[in-house]
Formats: C-alpha cells, sequence, structure tokens
C-alpha cells in the first residue's frame, strides 16, 4: 500500500491510479486460499503479489496460468522455480522474486566457514542439526546440502521435522542436544515457532550456533524475545537492504504505518509494486505477453537488492550463490541479532564478519 499511494501520488500509470485489492486467507487451508484467488479473478486484476502462500499448495500455480496475468511471489521454493522455468508457455507469468531455499543450506556452510578462518569461532566436532517445519519449500536435509556439507567437512547429524502448532519445543531442545551439535539449523516461516524455540532454547541451552531461516526478520520476534534474542544469526535470500534506499524505505514505513517493517517482507512486496509499475509505465499495461516480458528482460533496482530474471528466468540472481555479480543479484544476506539489533555479517561488500559476536549462552559468565 505504500507503494501504490507513492506512485499514486505521482500521477499513476499513465494518468490512471493503481487499486489495491486484498484477500486475507489462511495459508495452510486450500479452501480459503482458493477464496481468496477467486475473490482477486472476479476483481479482473492485473496482477498478483504475495509472499509465500503459494508453496503450501501445488494447484495454486494451475489457477494463475489458467488466470494468465502476472504472478510475483516469495515463496523461495525450487520446485516452483523448475516447473515454471520447464512450461513457460503456461507458467511464464509466474515470478519468484528471491532465490529459493536450496541456497540455504550452503549459505549456512559458507558463514561458517567464514568465521573458522577468521578465528572468530571454532567448532567442536562440525555437526550441525537441521529442524524443519513440514513444507517442501523449508527442506534442508538435501542431496545437495549434505554433498556441500561433507565436502567442507561438516556432517548432517539429523534432520527433526517440527510440525506447526504441535510440537513441544522443549523436548525438541533435549532431541537436539543428544546429536552434540555445532550448528542448530532452523527451517520456519511462522515467526512464532521461532519464538518458543528460543525461549526453550535459552532454558536449557547447549554450545550452538542458532542459524535461523528468514523469521527473526519479522519485528514479532525481537519484540517477544527481547534480550533472549540476542546471539541468533539468520539469513534471507530477499532482505531490505540498510543502504540510502533502504533506510528511506524503512523511514517512510515507519513515518505511515508507525511500526517497522521488518527486514525482508515488507521491502519484497513494496519491491514487487514497483517493478510492476515499472513495466506498465514502459510497455502496453493491457498487454499481458509484453508485461511479462519487460519484468524478465529488464534489472530493477529495489531497496531489497536488484532483481534480474535474465531472458528465460523465472527467478533473479543470487550473490553470492548463482553469481558473482553484486551488480546485477539480489545478496543473500547472513545477520546476527546484537543488543536488540541487526547487524550484517555476510557477504561482502555488504557485512563485515569482523562484527560476529560470540552468543551469550557460549559465553562464559561471571
Amino acid at each position: 500500500m505504500l507503494a501504490i499511494d507513492e506512485i499514486n501520488r505521482q500521477g499513476g500509470i499513465g494518468g490512471r491510479p493503481i487499486v489495491g485489492v486484498r484477500a486475507t486467507v489462511q495459508i495452510f487451508d486450500w479452501q480459503s486460499v482458493k477464496a481468496g484467488l477467486e475473490h482477486l479473478i472476479d476483481e479482473d486484476v492485473d496482477a498478483i503479489i504475495t509472499s509465500y502462500v503459494s508453496a503450501e499448495h501445488p494447484q495454486f500455480l494451475d489457477v494463475i496460468a489458467d488466470y494468465g496475468k502476472p504472478f510475483l511471489h516469495t515463496a523461495t521454493f525450487e520446485a516452483d522455480v523448475l516447473r515454471t522455468e520447464q512450461e513457460p508457455w503456461r507458467y511464464g507469468m509466474v515470478f519468484q522474486t528471491c532465490a529459493s531455499e536450496t541456497y540455504y543450506g550452503t549459505g549456512m556452510i559458507r558463514l561458517v566457514t567464514s568465521l573458522e578462518d577468521q578465528v572468530l569461532w571454532q567448532p567442536r566436532n562440525r555437526r550441525v542439526v537441521c529442524v524443519e517445519m513440514p513444507s517442501a519449500s523449508m527442506e534442508l536435509q538435501t542431496p545437495s546440502f549434505i554433498e556441500s556439507s561433507e565436502a567442507a567437512g561438516w556432517e548432517v547429524a539429523a534432520t527433526i521435522s517440527t510440525p506447526v502448532g504441535e510440537t513441544d519445543w522443549t523436548e525438541t531442545v533435549r532431541e537436539i542436544a543428544e546429536h552434540g551439535p555445532d550448528v542448530v539449523m532452523i527451517a520456519n516461516f511462522i515467526e512464532t515457532e521461532l519464538i518458543e524455540f528460543q525461549r526453550a532454547f535459552r532454558k536449557d541451552p547447549f554450545p550452538a550456533l542458532v542459524y535461523c531461516i528468514y523469521s527473526p526478520s519479522i519485528p514479532s520476534y525481537l519484540r517477544e524475545l527481547g534480550p533472549l534474542a540476542d546471539g541468533v544469526i539468520w539469513s534471507t535470500t530477499t532482505g531490505t537492504y540498510d543502504d540510502e534506499l533502504g533506510r528511506r524505505f524503512r523511514q517512510q514505513y515507519v513515518e505511515k504505518y508507525s511500526e517497522d517493517p521488518g527486514w525482508s517482507q515488507a521491502g519484497a512486496v513494496y519491491d514487487q509494486v514497483r517493478m510492476l509499475a515499472a513495466a506498465w509505465s514502459s510497455v502496453d499495461s493491457r498487454n499481458v505477453d509484453d508485461v511479462v516480458e519487460y519484468l524478465r528482460r529488464w534489472p530493477y533496482r529495489g531497496v531489497n537488492g536488484i532483481y534480474y530474471f535474465g531472458e528465460s528466468g523465472q527467478v533473479p540472481r543470487l550473490y553470492p550463490d548463482t553469481t558473482n555479480d553484486a551488480a546485477l543479484s539480489q545478496a543473500h544476506l547472513v545477520y546476527q541479532i546484537q543488543n536488540h539489533e541487526h547487524v550484517l555479517l555476510h557477504p561482502e561488500p555488504f557485512g563485515n564478519i569482523a562484527a560476529f559476536q560470540m552468543p551469550p549462552w557460549m559465553t562464559p559468565q561471571d
């Protein structure tokens, strides 16, 4: 809505204002999601944007394909990316506006390797335990992750499934500890689950790094945990940059809504609207093929980095995972929470690995 208001104040698209149509759904309930999609289709919207709801429902993309209008999402789901790229004649209007979940594991290995190389932290036995919610887009223990871990001298000791709303986090922490890991890597996009894990972990900690996926970017994570969050490391394939554009966006968001936008999804959907506006302003907005071709072909610099899909791609490039060109990609950002702040550690030149601090549960107390 912030992006829509800004564009409309500037005259809209060729003098026509953008109208935002909202559908609120229950993310795990297909009937709710289907009803939301039907509402948007009935309104004959020119494009649909969302976060990660589509990854939970295999039939979602077929509804989008039948509708035929541009769909921009952040589901971080490689299976859907491959599906769209293999059948562009059907799914060519689908754009995942961030890189996929497959890079989270290799990003973690890259971070801990950097910490070792800089003698900022040393593992005891080179074991990692993966903790996953049962979602196809949150699967960490893939063959490629195991291969890259072993190549770096790491063992994936266990993968523990944690169903949303059904997990006993105190017992889960005990189960993780039995494996003696150096790193606990948690993939769960429901922030309340991560909050409960961290509370249970801080009650009965053990000397391992806590490395989370995305969820600590949500403002309620820090708000609910306070000092208990200090020391947590987290990463995202679509994070709001702490540069001039990112700071301006954050300031405008706070001024308008009197709350923090967080460090990922708010910037991502802001960019989705601005990307669509750039396309609509450059070609005939009623010609879907031209809009899709523009989105794919021309780079867009947003508050979450640079979106470039290439001539045939449906997902932007990720630095340093899929490209060494930081000027034509989004950065795979890794943060550590320190004194109630998100401190960017990696990758260079965006972060500073030397800013790492040993988590308080691994530091001797007076």
